[in-house]
């Protein structure tokens, strides 16, 4: 492991700490209903993944300076694998939230579903930005 990793670390998990905290607020306040077309946190998720997806175009963008930690992108990526993993990683995400309030789940389940994945996808950003990764478009 790099030094980069470590000292990325040193950032990600206070940042993490300070995203997982605003999840539970938001939570606390927004339920997802199977009367709405899709949750509001699903829309937070998708915001959080792009995000994501962007500091990890960088590394794809400086491949002497990153490497991608994601085994399934592999240590080098190209930006089109980056894209395409990233589409279909949110498609996924969106499919399970609607499949979960189609399917009756009770409303705080499907929130913690929502929670857990915005703040896992928080801590990456959070640890990417942390490295010097940047969301350029």
């Amino acid at each position: 492991m790099s030094i980069n990793f470590f000292r990325g670390l040193r950032f990600a998990i206070p940042l993490g700490l300070i995203g997982w905290a605003l999840i539970i607020a938001l939570a606390l306040t927004v339920r997802a209903h199977a009367d709405e077309p899709t949750p509001k946190l699903e829309w937070a998720y998708q915001a959080v993944q792009a995000a994501d997806m962007l500091t990890t175009l960088d590394i794809a963008k400086h491949p002497q300076q990153f490497q991608e930690t994601n085994a399934l992108l592999g240590t080098h990526p190209s930006q089109g694998a980056v894209v395409g993993y990233f589409a279909a990683i949110g498609g996924l995400h969106y499919l399970i939230t609607r499949e979960l309030v189609n399917g009756g789940v009770p409303a705080p389940i499907v929130t913690a579903w929502e929670c857990v994945t915005i703040g896992v996808e928080s801590a990456y950003v959070g640890h990417n930005y942390s490295i010097g990764l940047r969301m350029k478009f």
